[in-house]
């Protein structure tokens, strides 16, 4: 800038000492004053000229909202918006009757020590590649976030963990986040967004008649019958009793040799059942289950660019803290379930994350899906990238254009879902 060079060479030539010599020769007062002045003059145009320069600086490539350099961000881009769902932290078994409280003393489905300490973790991750980067203030502003969570213990845990872990400092302690959550029945997000869809419960008893009457610990053992199960691991142990151990090893609480050496069997076999439960693979089950979410998810990222061009300051952080299978769900609405389950076959672990960014590039809006399956994670953890994936998508940056219509068959604003759930098969 012509500016910042007139105040250079005006600092240089300021700052160009008069000889030693010549000085002491130098018989003048008046001469001399205005000699010590214009060094004076000169030496502080210098240092204002340094100030302005850092100010230009931190002003255009330092300040919020410019690309963060954590590892996997878009390269000449700048991040506008974060969609975040995790699942909860590792707990204990679900069933009352099942649950040892000399290794779980917080009680039947509530988190565990290693749930918290894990959870935190996450939290520190995402505060490296969020809060340390510059994108959201290490103040907790409420006007930059909105926290999510279904209304269960493990979950609400979970993300007051994860919250504490990218904002809590020495200094700062008591740092934590207004979590939203709604009662069960009336979460039309991160649980069923229709109640009694009579859809979803009359596609079930079409496919398995029996459990129309079914008592809800059979549910499991039906359903696997149902689907042509038939495993003789299930002649040693019953497969309803698959979330004690299967939450118990997970928790490195002592379990049976067997379900020990068979683990991997197990968690496959139980993943079929679940999937089947969940409505995995068929699309109308998923829209029905999970449309609502998907809609909202995709609205967000549309809305968060049309706030942008409007230059409207919004939200640009939103986090759900949520469960297996809502993350099966979505992750199968997505389209990228199978492709996840063909190298681990198993349900969502816990802390697993999925991710979507928004973000702006060339002057148009691209996003980007990303998914941790692993329930430890690393501040400088390296995510799956499964952006082009997402149908629709091609290569890791995806159009907005283009991700927002990737789910047609599988979202739904309450009105679709409504209809959708009143109809026949």
């Amino acid at each position: 800038m012509s500016i910042d060079t007139s105040l250079n060479d005006h600092s240089t030539a300021q700052l160009q000492m008069p000889d030693p010599e010549t000085e002491k020769q130098d018989t003048n007062p008046s001469g001399n004053r205005k000699k010590k002045l214009f060094i004076i003059v000169g030496l502080v145009s210098a240092v204002v000229a340094t100030i302005i320069g850092f100010f230009i600086f931190y002003y255009f490539f330092s300040s919020p909202g410019s690309t963060p350099t954590t590892a996997q961000m878009v390269q000449d881009g700048s991040l506008l918006f974060t969609q975040v769902i995790f699942r909860h932290g590792a707990r204990a078994p679900g069933n009352e009757k099942q649950t040892d409280t000399k290794f779980f003393p917080r009680d039947y489905g509530q988190l565990t020590d290693q749930g918290y300490n894990h959870s935190f973790m996450m939290g520190r991750f995402l505060k490296k590649r969020y809060v340390d980067t510059g994108f959201l203030s290490s103040f907790v502003k409420p006007n930059e976030m909105e926290w999510r969570s279904r209304d269960i213990n493990r979950c609400l845990s979970t993300a007051s963990t994860v919250a504490a872990g990218m904002f809590k400092t020495e200094n700062q302690i008591w740092l934590t986040v207004p979590i939203v959550t709604n009662l069960g029945i009336n979460d039309v997000l991160l649980n069923l967004p229709i109640r009694g869809c009579n859809f979803t419960r009359n596609s079930r008893i079409k496919q398995c008649p029996k459990t129309e009457k079914v008592n809800r610990d059979e549910m499991y053992a039906v359903l696997y019958e149902c689907m042509g199960g038939n495993h003789s691991i299930f002649q040693e142990i019953k497969i309803d009793d698959c979330d004690r151990y299967i939450n118990e090893y997970r928790n490195h609480v002592p379990v049976p040799e067997f379900v020990r050496d068979n683990f991997k069997t197990i968690s496959e076999e139980y993943l079929k059942v679940r999937n089947f439960q969940n409505g995995i693979g068929n699309r109308k089950m998923i829209k029905a289950r999970f449309g609502f979410l998907v809609h909202t998810l995709l609205e967000n990222l549309v809305n968060a660019w049309k706030h942008h061009l409007a230059r409207i300051k919004s939200l640009k952080f939103k986090v759900y803290s949520s469960q297996d299978w809502l993350l099966g769900g979505v992750l199968d609405a997505f389209g990228v379930l199978d492709h996840i389950q063909s190298k681990s076959k198993e349900e969502p672990n816990y802390n697993t994350m999925i991710i979507m960014e928004l973000w702006k590039k060339n002057g148009k809006p691209i996003v980007k899906f990303y998914y941790k399956p692993e329930e430890i994670t690393l501040e400088n953890h390296v995510l799956q990238d499964l952006t082009d994936i997402i149908p629709g998508c091609s290569g890791k940056e995806c159009a907005l254009k283009k991700f927002k219509s990737c789910c047609n068959d599988t979202r739904g604003e309450l009105e679709d879902l409504q209809e959708l759930c009143d109809s026949r098969i």
